[in-house]
C-alpha cells in the first residue's frame, strides 16, 4: 500500500481543484489547462493544476497573463507539482525566464 492514497496526493498537490467556492473578492478561474486563483490582493494570484502540452505552453502562459492583467493583478506564482504537464514543465518555464 502506498504511503499516501492517490486522492490525498492529488489534494496535497493541487488543493484549489478540491476546494468549493471561495469567498469574494477572491476568485477562481478553472480551465482544462490550469486553475488561476485571484486573491483579495492584486499582488497575489496563483496558478496550479497545470495540464497542457509543450506545443500549447506559450498559449497557456499568455492566457494566464491576460486573465491576471485584465483583473488588475501584478504578480502570479506558478505552483508546479509532480502531476503538472507537460513533462519537464519547470525547465520549460525556466527557459522562458520564469524564476
Amino acid at each position: 500500500m502506498p504511503a499516501l492514497s492517490d486522492a490525498v496526493r492529488r489534494f496535497a498537490e493541487d488543493p484549489e481543484a478540491f476546494i468549493g467556492e471561495i469567498p469574494l473578492p477572491a476568485r477562481r478561474i478553472a480551465t482544462p489547462s490550469f486553475t488561476l486563483v485571484l486573491s483579495p490582493s492584486p499582488t497575489q494570484s496563483s496558478v496550479s493544476c497545470l495540464s497542457t502540452s509543450a506545443r500549447e505552453l506559450d498559449d497557456t502562459i499568455a492566457e494566464v497573463r491576460r486573465l491576471a492583467r485584465e483583473a488588475g493583478y501584478t504578480r502570479t506564482a506558478w505552483n508546479i507539482g509532480p502531476s503538472a504537464r507537460p513533462e519537464g514543465l519547470v525547465k520549460l518555464l525556466a527557459d522562458r525566464g520564469f524564476i
